[in-house]
């Protein structure tokens, strides 16, 4: 391939994420992506399972979009014939695949086509407690481990979006570790940025007195999120901050069970389930803290946004979160599972307001330092080049 001709990029995405309401960490990575890379350098197709929300946000970036309906069915071999059909049709370079499902069929397909680049974006560990606890899905388990290491011979690169993936890649799968190559996630330091912002615009739109302070968590309402313990906490918040009030933002399903615990610890008239919040920007505004007390995470995109919204955080001491927050200094983090530490967390936050402030100027600083979208796709486009160069030496 000539230096001077463009790249012919395939990006595939198969999680549900795509055809439902809400739009998943993985597909606001690679639309993030999509938006600042090089365009001059690239031409770029997105496959996906079919209409919904993440098409509707193709829609407005450069991009070639490719419905495919098989990336969501339980017949994988339409998916390869498909795919591999699409690489030779439009001379792919590089297949770059983004949620466990495509990656498989991606990697498969590159490697039938004998595509130059075949790359696989890792978005959560892959041995969590919120697999491994349930006994009766141990085979579900293994046959999972034994897919994704194939998928990962398959790949020429792997890119994990935390050091904890890229541990877990190389100390437990075996994967080779000059194979594997962290970029951390970001967000975009442009959009969610602490000036310009309407603070009021929450409190109105939920007819929130101004004098209530406003806690969120926003994150899918699953089980390993750990929306469960938060709310058990809001009961010794409310006894020491009487005018707290918890936002939690969202869809899931786990909300009804959510719901249910929220009536047991008698903090319905404490606690606002929002939905999903298309606008988390004006969210955030309106929050005085952010909380995320997830038991398994990467790089979560919404403590990000918090952190460059300066917002004082809260989250669960798991690896991935460690590498975002420093404990005391833009943000606490509490033991995961335990909402009594929570708790005492929350409460040092929202009673102290000159050390909230400093966290929260302090979360920017760092999140601009570390999680900048210019960043992530630099680093991105280097893994590209190295790749290409690498079969062409």
């Amino acid at each position: 391939m000539n230096k001077t001709d463009r790249i012919n990029i395939l990006y595939t995405i198969a999680s549900y994420f795509t055809v439902d309401r809400e739009i998943g960490g993985g597909e606001i990575h690679l639309l993030s992506l999509i938006s600042k890379l090089t365009p001059k350098k690239y031409n770029m197709f997105v496959a996906y399972p079919g209409p919904g929300p993440f098409e509707k946000s193709l829609r407005a970036l450069p991009v070639t979009r490719v419905p495919l309906r098989s990336l969501r069915g339980k017949y994988e071999p339409l998916s390869i014939l498909a795919l591999r059909s699409l690489i030779g049709r439009h001379q792919i370079h590089i297949v770059h695949a983004y949620e466990p499902k495509s990656a498989f069929v991606s990697m498969m397909a590159g490697t039938l086509c004998k595509t130059p680049g075949k790359i696989y974006t890792e978005h959560l560990p892959f041995f969590t407690p919120y697999w491994q606890e349930r006994g009766f899905r141990v085979a579900l388990h293994k046959m999972r481990f034994v897919r994704d290491r194939l998928t990962c011979l398959m790949a020429d690169r792997i890119i994990a979006v935390s050091d904890e993936i890229r541990r877990e890649k190389v100390d437990i799968q075996r994967v080779t570790p000059n194979k594997v190559a962290t970029i951390l996630n970001a967000a975009d330091e442009d959009k969610f940025s602490p000036t310009g912002q309407n603070r009021s615009c929450l409190h109105r739109k939920f007819h929130v007195p101004r004098e209530f302070v406003l806690i969120g968590v926003i994150a899918r309402l699953e089980p390993h999120k750990g929306h469960k313990f938060l709310i058990q906490a809001m009961s010794r918040v409310i006894g020491e901050v009487p005018n707290a009030r918890l936002v939690v933002v969202g869809e899931g399903s786990y909300e009804k069970e959510l719901k249910k615990t929220a009536r047991d610890c008698k903090m319905e008239n404490h606690i606002m389930f929002t939905g999903f919040q298309k606008d988390v920007a004006s969210v955030l505004a309106g929050l005085f803290s952010v909380v995320l007390p997830s038991l398994y995470e990467s790089t979560n995109l919404s403590l990000i946004e918090a952190m460059l919204m300066e917002k004082p955080v809260v989250a669960s001491a798991i690896p991935s979160h460690g590498a975002m927050i420093e404990d005391g200094v833009n943000g606490f983090l509490v033991p995961p599972g335990n909402a009594e530490a929570l708790a005492e967390a929350m409460i040092k936050v929202l009673t102290d307001r000159p050390l909230a402030a400093r966290m929260g100027r302090r979360g920017r600083k760092i999140a601009l330092e570390q999680f900048s979208l210019h960043r992530m796709a630099k680093q991105t486009e280097r893994v590209y080049e190295d790749v290409l160069g690498s079969r062409t030496q």
